[in-house]
This record gives structure tokens, C-alpha cells and sequence, in this order.
């Protein structure tokens, strides 16, 4: 499966954590993530991730290309929800996510935003759960 790993800065510590705990589950996929969070990946688990451009810069259109030409099977993005979101929904992060949300749901692309979701979902994943993709 092609896996993309996204989270904003406040969150790279849990990814890191999360990569860590599942890295041999991990380690039979693609992944691909934005930049920084690429980095802090490959240098906690040493696994090999394809890198996008930051989100806001570029890397957003990447990931969001990939999902809409079926080339991502799953996507985990944690994320810290700002204070009146809904608001402020102009903030480039969320808009990142915003887009990255709708196009996953369009093109039917499971999409965890918290450890909980992804916990369920790499289980599933490592199950054969998601073979219908």
C-alpha cells in the first residue's frame, strides 16, 4: 500500500512515536510525506519515505494529485485543531488539511486525523482489512 504521513509541528513527535511503534508494519509499504515530517521520520526509523515540498508549499497539490490519480491508498495526518477553526479557516494549515480532507473523501481514501484513528487503521491495514483499494 502507498501511505502518506502528514502533521503539522506540533504533532511531528507523535508521528515519530507512531512510525516508531509500527515501523516493521510500516516497513512492506510506500511512504511518502511532507518534508519536514519525512525527515523527523527517516530519522527516527531509518525507513525510506518519499519526501514532498512542506505542505503549505507545494506539498499539499503533491499529496492531493496522488489521491485524486488513485497513487495513495491511506492517508494519517495529525494535526492540532487550532482555537476557532472554524473562523480562521483561511490559516494556510488549514486549508492544507481542508484540501487534503475533501480529497480523500471524494476519492474514497481512509484518512485518520488522531493516534486513535490510525492505530485501527494500521491494524486493519496489516490484517489485509483494506485490500479492496
Amino acid at each position: 500500500m502507498k501511505i502518506a504521513l502528514v502533521s503539522d509541528q506540533m504533532k511531528r513527535e507523535l508521528m515519530q512515536n507512531f512510525c516508531v511503534a509500527y515501523k516493521m508494519l510500516l516497513r512492506k509499504h510506500e511512504l511518502f510525506a511532507t518534508e519536514t515530517t519525512g525527515l523527523k521520520i527517516i530519522e527516527a526509523t531509518g525507513l525510506p519515505v518519499y519526501r514532498y515540498l512542506p505542505g503549505p508549499l507545494g506539498g499539499a497539490e503533491q499529496l492531493i494529485t496522488q489521491i485524486e490519480n488513485g497513487e495513495i491508498d491511506v492517508v494519517f495526518y495529525f494535526r492540532t485543531p487550532s482555537q476557532g477553526e472554524m473562523v480562521r479557516s483561511n490559516d494556510k494549515h488549514t486549508v492544507f488539511f481542508q484540501k487534503v480532507m475533501k480529497a480523500c473523501d471524494t476519492y474514497v481514501v481512509p484518512f485518520a486525523t488522531n493516534i486513535a484513528t490510525a492505530e485501527a487503521l494500521i491494524l486493519g491495514i496489516d490484517q489485509g482489512d483494506l485490500c479492496w483499494k
